[in-house]
């Protein structure tokens, strides 16, 4: 078959799957009347395309090329580098053959195309150029003849993954082994903003030692380029291994090859794709909203473990799944050497069992160290203030980890926020509806931004290029066309503005108008498309308990936020600070926050934590009085420090129950040490009667 006639063949396919499910078949017969031959390979393509795998049917196609020669770049010359050039097989896009490659003494794999998506068949050979990797293919040269791309790449001599599932199957730790080697690739990948997005067995080669080498990236996309191939129709990719977001037509990320990994690893512990529908439109909509059979189910050697490790990655939601393809790898080293995994965390039992079995020696002198342990006890009362002064320490470093731990989160929060507020900012309609000065479009849009997640402003506004009010949300008439020019949020905002800078500015703490409560905002320019300054949008964030998820996972410890405030007022030190997010107060009323007097201390680049730390809140909470252990840690690049603190009785002091118990524990180890003397005696003693002469002699 010539490649025109492919061609023709690919053209007739796609325009029967735009046809509806029931008139594909009156379609073939009543277009194609004219060729037969062609009718029937189009129908015997479609029936095959039924299958969940949609590309399934171009792997083991039933004819090959015959006219190799005159795809191959200088071949009719009688001056190519390539000989002895075999046929090895097709896809979608383009044809591979086998050739010896002269120049470089080695046997190559040529991939030609032969479609007219020709870009995409260049953005495989561009991905694939950029990637040095051992477990994934080397593209050698890129090049082109007579308008068809084609690239050289490294000749992996062995099978593709689907030809032998079988044998992982019946060895799910072998399966866990490839998946963590693939796993590793894809991060490489993904580490140069390639993703692959259709990671499937059929695109993993095996070579001669079993090492697993990732192939075919004719449908990889550069991270943030946007929305994924179209999921109807024609479809791009494999229904069977695509990630919901993929399936749905949304924006994929490199969670959505964490979860064509976790396919993948479906696949080889039960020898089946995760969705498998009659029809491919079935298949995806099985993937969107379906949940995958328990792999233990269809395969009842593989352990809890290994299964949670793979359902995991094929959560529906992408913020469930490993972070990275990298994370997954991770996993996978500590599943394969016997240590606590994410996916499914240890029992106590599950803990002590498993260190016994690493650690058999250890286990075996466990119950000698009990007894010395119970002396310890004893010994325990008079090292009590050392003990005391050793937790204090451990404490205050904890909790100054802790406070430079969730300053992290905070700032990433911050960030997150702010890159919201930057991307509705440089929206082209913004800046249009601005100079429009079209305020009820304004306000639809500010209420929308209000409500992002994950955590919702307490207001958000646009004010003109003097500062004056267009729009609010929540609506205050009251405050349209007010003067706010003064407002730092403003200020800030408008500076980055007027240097053409589309950045959002954190303010400092200030008390709303609308509302009148204590509040930061994340406020950006609105630029034209000139990048000439128009208005601010500003968005607030107001006093409350928390801010949003950050919250120490520890119980009993508390975090705050201190701020510097803008304008404090007559007679006060423009380095006032505000402590404006605490635990106290309660969401939703209006608050007077409490000043943070010790500036002296926040003033310092590395603060040092304090275990004499006196909580401002507690003037007027007396929840929060008493001595506290406090850690401090600046909040990344803003004016902010965020505060973590732990009741100090808390974290030393020793209980009327615990000596009580230390008395109980030391009578006990009198009687075991006494015990265990009594024993070492009577065998000293037996041992010394039996050699004695004569001993038991009438």
């Amino acid at each position: 078959m010539t490649s025109e006639r492919w061609e023709q063949i690919n053209a007739a396919f796609s325009a029967v799957l735009d046809q509806e499910a029931h008139e594909r078949a009156q379609y073939l017969d009543r277009v194609f009347t004219h060729d037969t031959a062609l009718r029937d390979e189009v129908a015997r393509l479609l029936r095959d395309a039924q299958t969940a795998d949609s590309q399934g049917f171009l792997q083991a196609p039933a004819w090959i090329i015959d006219d190799i020669p005159l795809f191959l770049p200088n071949f009719r010359n009688g001056d190519s580098e390539y000989s002895r050039i075999e046929y090895i097989g097709h896809g979608g896009m383009g044809i591979v053959y086998k050739a010896y490659h002269s120049n470089i003494d080695k046997w190559v794999a040529l991939k030609l195309s032969y479609t007219k998506d020709r870009e995409r068949f260049r953005t495989e050979a561009q991905s694939m150029a950029q990637l040095r990797h051992s477990n994934i293919v080397t593209v050698h040269a890129t090049g082109e003849y007579e308008g068809r791309p084609y690239f050289v790449m490294e000749l992996i001599e062995g099978n593709p993954l689907n030809n032998r599932l079988a044998e992982f199957t019946e060895r799910p730790r072998r399966a866990a082994e490839l998946v963590e080697v693939v796993a590793l690739a894809v991060h490489h990948a993904h580490q140069r903003r390639i993703l692959h997005n259709d990671l499937k067995p059929a695109n993993i080669l095996l070579d001669e030692e079993g090492q697993p080498h990732v192939a075919d990236f004719g449908l990889s996309t550069r991270l943030g380029q946007g929305i994924a191939p179209s999921a109807t129709g024609a479809i791009e990719g494999t229904a069977s291994y695509m990630s919901p977001e993929q399936a749905e037509g949304k924006e994929i990320t490199t969670l959505s090859d964490v979860y064509g990994l976790g396919a993948l690893l479906y696949t080889l512990l039960t020898g089946t794709p995760p969705f498998r529908g009659a029809t491919v439109q079935e298949t995806l909509q099985l993937v969107r909203n379906a949940i995958p059979n328990s792999p233990r189910a269809l395969n009842p050697n593989v352990d809890v473990t290994l299964e949670a490790i793979c359902l995991k990655c094929l959560n529906k939601d992408p913020a469930q799944r490993y972070t990275s393809a990298n994370a997954l790898a991770q996993e996978l080293i500590r599943y394969r050497t016997g240590q606590e995994v994410i996916a499914r965390p240890w029992t106590p039992r599950e803990r002590i069992v498993a260190w016994s079995r690493r650690n058999i020696v250890e286990a075996g002198l466990v119950v000698a160290v009990i007894a010395i342990w119970i002396f310890v006890l004893v010994m325990a009362m008079s090292v009590a203030q050392v003990r005391k002064a050793d937790l204090l320490k451990a404490t205050m470093d904890d909790v100054e980890f802790t406070a430079k731990d969730l300053a992290t989160a905070a700032d990433q929060l911050l960030g997150h926020l702010s890159k919201y507020v930057e991307t509705e900012t440089a929206k082209p309609r913004l800046a249009e509806f601005v100079e429009q000065n079209n305020r009820k479009a304004l306000q639809q849009i500010l209420v929308d931004v209000c409500s992002t997640e994950p955590m919702q402003f307490a207001t958000c506004y646009i004010l003109s290029q003097d500062g004056k009010m267009l729009a609010h949300a929540p609506p205050a008439p009251e405050l349209i066309d007010m003067d706010f020019s003064s407002r730092d949020y403003f200020r800030g905002a408008k500076q980055l503005g007027l240097n053409g800078d589309g950045r959002s500015y954190i303010s400092r703490a200030y008390k709303g108008m609308s509302d009148n409560r204590y509040k930061f905002s994340i406020s950006a320019p609105i630029l034209d498309r000139q990048r000439h300054f128009l208005a601010v949008i500003v968005t607030s964030v107001a006093t409350a308990a928390s801010l949003g998820p950050v919250i120490p996972q520890h119980e009993g410890r508390k975090a705050a936020l201190i701020a510097p405030e803008e304008n404090p007022g007559p007679g006060n030190s423009m380095d006032r600070h505000l402590i404006l997010i605490h635990p106290a107060y309660r969401n939703g009323d209006p608050i007077d926050p409490i000043e943070f007097r010790d500036i002296d201390k926040i003033r310092r680049k590395e603060i040092p934590p304090d275990d004499h730390y006196v909580d401002p809140v507690s003037a007027v909470d007396k929840e929060y009085a008493g001595r506290w252990i406090a850690g401090f840690a600046h909040v990344g690049n803003t004016r902010f420090v965020l505060v973590v603190q732990q009741p100090f009785r808390d974290a030393v002091s020793l209980e009327s129950s615990t000596l009580w118990n230390l008395v109980l524990w030391s009578a006990l180890a009198s009687l075991v040490a006494v015990a265990i003397m009594a024993m070492v005696l009577w065998r000293w003693a037996s041992s010394r009667r039996q050699r004695t002469p004569g001993h038991g002699a009438p």
